[in-house]
């Protein structure tokens, strides 16, 4: 027997000879502390019951000689059911405990599920929008008519590969440089009206403007250019 077992039986074998001989309210509560400190030291409901054995069996070997081993052993039951109470409390608290934890647990689960199947949309929803990317980038880098895609300021930021044979440079080599540099010296001043015109317009109005364009190794040619902005 543990070295703390030793000690508890002793002081329980005490508390029901006490209680065996003298019952009241004071003693029922010690034995609730008692029990409350078995608790805390680590004992078990089996432990505690061995302890209550060999307490009952000392006292009724003293106290048996004078009286009723019958109201010795309804005594000792009253102080055992109080001792034991504590167990009986954290047991209830740890069902509860562990009820709480099946419920979380399953809410955890049914989030998990909610995710997953959010997360398989989004990436459907991905596959979908790429695969819709992919297809308007062909449209772009396809399409028969030059294209170019530029800030507010006429910085191109794209062009497609009409626009390339167009300038006749590569297309990723239009990126950076100013539309205004393929706009002729004569319609400059016309240019840069049209781009104040622009900027102050709606979204998605689109505006024709004619113009002299001319390549990056010289030939000018009339250009009618479709713009709109987009936001």
């Amino acid at each position: 027997m543990r070295p703390i077992l030793s000690e508890l039986a002793d002081e329980y074998c005490s508390e029901v000879r006490q209680y065996v001989r003298e019952p009241d309210e004071a003693r029922l509560s010690r034995a609730y502390e008692f029990g409350r400190k078995a608790l805390a030291e680590g004992v078990g409901v089996l432990e505690m019951a061995t302890i209550h054995g060999k307490a009952l069996e000392s006292v009724l070997g003293d106290e048996g000689r004078t009286g009723s081993s019958g109201l010795i052993l309804q005594r000792a039951a009253e102080l055992l059911l109080e001792v034991l109470s504590p167990f009986e409390i954290a047991l209830r608290g740890y069902q509860e405990a562990n009820s709480e934890l099946r419920t979380r647990l399953e809410e955890l689960r049914l989030l998990e599920e909610e995710l997953r199947n959010q997360n398989d949309n989004l990436a459907t929803t991905g596959e979908a929008i790429d695969l819709e990317r992919r297809r308007y980038r062909d449209l772009f880098e396809f399409a028969p008519d030059a294209y170019l895609v530029t800030d507010l300021q006429a910085n191109i930021q794209e062009a497609n590969s009409a626009a390339g044979k167009l300038f006749k440079r590569r297309p990723q080599s239009l990126a950076g440089v100013p539309l205004a540099v393929f706009v002729s010296q004569k319609d400059h001043r016309k240019f840069y009206v049209q781009l104040a015109s622009l900027k102050s317009s709606g979204v998605d109005d689109l505006q024709d403007w004619h113009m002299t364009l001319r390549a990056d190794q010289g030939g000018h040619f009339p250009a009618a250019v479709t713009v709109r902005v987009v936001r």
